[in-house]
């Protein structure tokens, strides 16, 4: 039997000098009518990173974390006759940035947001459902290789 607990943590490929030196090539290379939009971003990213590292800091009892509306419980619903089980990633950067910021223009793009990683409540969120898949009995996994479906 699968236990995910086989799965060997991957090393996070998630330079942020190289991305901070792309950043600003892009902001460059970016039509003029795109670049505000671009500035409003890289403020609200910076934003975003702050207070995700204020939530790092943050334990299990606190509350501040709850003003996101993430839930960090979950109760999976009936397996028993199911032949395939599909398990969404957790909560990843780029829908941590979308909630926080509420920055939804998809005219521009940041380096930031794609592949990202999964955020840290991301990762809680899977160590709390962690027992609860181990009691599942998998023939087979299928992952997909981007950084929020690894941890």
């Amino acid at each position: 039997m699968f236990k995910f607990s086989q799965l060997k943590k991957q090393p996070q490929v998630y330079d942020s000098q190289l991305l901070s030196k792309m950043q600003a090539q892009f902001y460059f290379r970016c039509p003029l009518q795109f670049r505000h939009k671009y500035l409003i971003m890289e403020q609200k990213i910076m934003e975003a990173k702050k207070l995700e590292h204020e939530i790092y800091k943050m334990k299990d009892e606190d509350e501040g974390w709850k003003k996101l509306k993430i839930s960090l419980e979950f109760a999976p619903q009936n397996t028993l006759n199911s032949k395939f089980i599909i398990i969404r990633h957790a909560l990843a950067w780029h829908n941590y940035f979308k909630r926080v910021t509420e920055f939804k223009d998809s005219s521009i793009y940041h380096y930031d947001l794609i592949d990202p990683p999964l955020q840290y409540l991301g990762t809680k969120q899977c160590d709390k459902l962690k027992q609860e898949i181990n009691k599942l009995d998998f023939d087979k996994v299928y992952v997909s290789p981007l950084l929020r479906h690894i941890i």
